[in-house]
């Protein structure tokens, strides 16, 4: 398969990284206005693939759409661009690897979803932490009632951004082009957490701008119900010390339960009747397109597509609905990061419309 990676940062590259290790995967085209950019990625991808044919340097991503030799497109570009470039390349037939959040907003979240309901062509979002081969052990002991009943969950993220993070690509922390820290950071842990908990059914939601320069919050609380009545609770911030790096999630089930700490969510706790699962270290990029390829071959969906991201992004919609109205959402709530750009003021570390 035939692929062009979009947006040539930071995103991109690992993109093109992950590319090179798949067989039946090759880049042939790179594509940003910054030409520059774009040209150290080939050269990148050249260097990791020197028997590769050269790749295509294109600034114009209209031109990119109608390359009929393209068959996949990578969409590594800023949040707010996702879903528009998404629907245009899935228009003009190609398969899609969304960058999350797939949207920043409901409306065209369920636009992406109608479209992959087609089947042809797919579209994946890089929900890539679901690839990690202990993660999907312990979703299959949970499936095989290992926990008992799901009673609750918590996930805590923080990080620290620091000025310069926000200054180095001024659409960070927008509402219009990026979202706040559960938008961006949070978002992949939230979709774990309602992976392994259940469906969620209603949510509460808490948002302050504390210290970032930036638009949307650097901070919040969230409290979920699953459709089993499982209570979950998120805190993520970006207003960590220099050097903090945290993310941990915790399961708690009637018959045992586990915590998991890491980028990658490794077991450091485990109170269940069964084996601790083995860590292997592997890259969940590669793993998606691999998962694309595999999918293709067997003419079925992606194992990861906009159905399967939806949850996680509609409870961070809820959960903004909650904030704006200061009480419980039913979900599915519609909502936009253009909306709240309207709406909200912050006051101190604390804002409403």
């Amino acid at each position: 398969m035939k692929v062009a990676v979009v947006g040539c940062g930071a995103i991109g590259e690992r993109h093109v990284r992950a590319c090179a290790k798949v067989d039946g995967m090759v880049v042939r085209a790179v594509c940003d206005t910054d030409t520059a950019r774009a040209e150290r990625l080939a050269g990148l991808y050249q260097s990791l693939r020197p028997d590769a044919e050269p790749v295509a340097v294109v600034g114009d991503y209209a031109d990119l759409l109608a390359n009929g030799t393209v068959d996949v497109v990578a969409l590594a570009v800023p949040s707010g661009l996702h879903a528009k470039t998404a629907i245009q390349a899935l228009q003009a037939g190609k398969h899609v690897v969304l960058e999350k959040p797939m949207a920043l907003s409901t409306r065209d979240a369920q636009a992406l979803m109608a479209l992959a309901a087609r089947g042809e062509p797919r579209l994946v979002v890089c929900h890539q932490k679901r690839f990690y081969p202990h993660l999907r052990q312990i979703r299959k002991l949970m499936e095989d009632g290992c926990l008992g009943r799901m009673v609750a969950g918590s996930l805590s993220l923080v990080y620290h951004r620091d000025d310069a993070y926000y200054q180095a690509s001024p659409w960070r922390g927008t509402w219009e082009m990026d979202g706040g820290v559960l938008l961006n950071q949070a978002i992949h842990d939230i979709d774990l957490l309602l992976w392994l908990a259940g469906e969620p059914v209603r949510v509460a939601g808490w948002m302050a701008r504390l210290d970032r320069p930036m638009e949307a919050e650097d901070t919040a609380l969230l409290s979920i119900q699953t459709a089993d009545g499982a209570l979950l609770s998120v805190t993520a911030s970006v207003c960590g010390p220099p050097g903090t790096a945290v993310e941990e999630l915790t399961i708690t089930g009637t018959r045992g339960g586990f915590r998991l700490t890491g980028k990658a969510l490794h077991p450091a706790g485990w109170w269940v009747d069964a084996p601790v699962p083995q860590v292997l270290e592997i890259d969940p990029h590669a793993a998606v397109y691999q998962d694309l390829v595999q999918a293709v071959a067997a003419d079925r969906a992606p194992w990861v597509g906009a159905k399967e991201a939806w949850p996680a992004l509609h409870v961070i919609f809820g959960a903004y609905a909650s904030w704006l109205k200061g009480e419980w959402v039913t979900l599915p709530a519609d909502g936009s990061t253009f909306d709240l750009k309207r709406r909200v003021r912050w006051q101190g570390g604390n804002g409403h419309g």
